[in-house]
């Protein structure tokens, strides 16, 4: 969006600058006291002139808007690089964390296995501690 109001500024200023150009050349030689022969000569080189000065002033305009485009051309290159590296610092977290995620898993399941084969012992244990010991008597 700046460079479009860069670029229309840059126009109403050139605009600008042939109009106050010509105007003032016509004036000028409007009012000099010289022959038409003169006058036309006169004319003829503002005109050239004007038109000279133009063509300079758009050669420099764009020169610096096709500077402009190379810089965000290159500065999008340079985005698009940062953004393909993030990418894949992502991917290598995401499978680092399915990895670690599966390790989990497994170690869980393998912990709940645990749990259930020592509360199996602890019940059998009960039932043969139960047998071995007389009930008491009241």
């Amino acid at each position: 969006m700046e460079n479009a109001n860069n670029i229309n500024s840059a126009k109403t200023g050139l605009l600008g600058f042939l109009v106050g150009a010509t105007v003032g050349a016509m004036v000028g030689v409007l009012f000099a006291p010289k022959s038409g022969e003169e006058t036309r000569k006169l004319i003829a080189d503002k005109t050239n002139e004007t038109l000279r000065r133009t063509q300079e002033t758009l050669e420099a305009q764009q020169q610096r808007i096709e500077q402009k485009l190379a810089d965000a051309k290159e500065a999008l290159l340079r985005l698009q690089e940062q953004v393909a590296e993030k990418g894949a610092e992502l991917k290598t977290l995401k499978v680092t964390n399915e990895a670690v995620d599966t390790e989990q898993s497994e170690q869980i399941a393998m912990l709940e296995e645990r749990i259930n084969n020592l509360e199996r012992q602890l019940t059998a244990t009960k039932k043969t501690t139960k047998k071995r010991v007389p009930a008491k008597k009241k």
